[in-house]
């Protein structure tokens, strides 16, 4: 996954913030709203509202510990210039379960040709419910039941 400042890459203003593989990544992507608080130790005026916020767990480097990221959605994707095009929180709403299908779908995609290479490797019989099915059966379900 990398971040950017949101402007094409081609573009002389782009910025890469922060790129982190996605074997980095612990589980998937989870909005905040109705499932828990958002940490704010900060001007309680200034915290967001959880409806604009996602997180996912993963270790910013490899021999790190890993720790909760946040990311709340304010802004409209098209304000490069910094015009602060705030959106509303209903709006914000959508984007921030579209950003969470959309990471936790790459994701998906990741852990299954990553566990589907160890089952290839895997010598003798192997358990449904073993660790390393998870992804195959998330696949199976996606595939039959959508």
């Amino acid at each position: 996954m990398v971040f950017s400042n949101g402007v094409p890459k081609f573009s002389k203003n782009y910025h890469k913030f922060w790129s982190i593989p996605y074997g980095q990544v612990m589980g998937y992507a989870n909005v905040l709203y109705n499932r828990e608080k958002l940490p704010w130790h900060e001007n309680i005026k200034d915290k967001p509202s959880e409806i604009r916020c996602f997180k996912f767990i993963a270790k910013p480097t490899p021999t790190a510990t890993e720790r909760p990221f946040y990311f709340c959605i304010f802004n409209k994707r098209v304000d490069w210039n910094g015009k602060r095009e705030y959106i509303s929180p209903s709006h914000a709403m959508y984007v921030n379960d579209n950003w969470v299908a959309a990471i936790n779908m790459k994701l998906h995609s990741y852990t299954l040709e990553l566990f589907q290479e160890k089952l290839r490797r895997t010598v003798g019989s192997i358990n449904c419910n073993a660790h390393i099915m998870e992804p195959i059966k998330f696949e199976i379900r996606l595939r039959v039941f959508i």
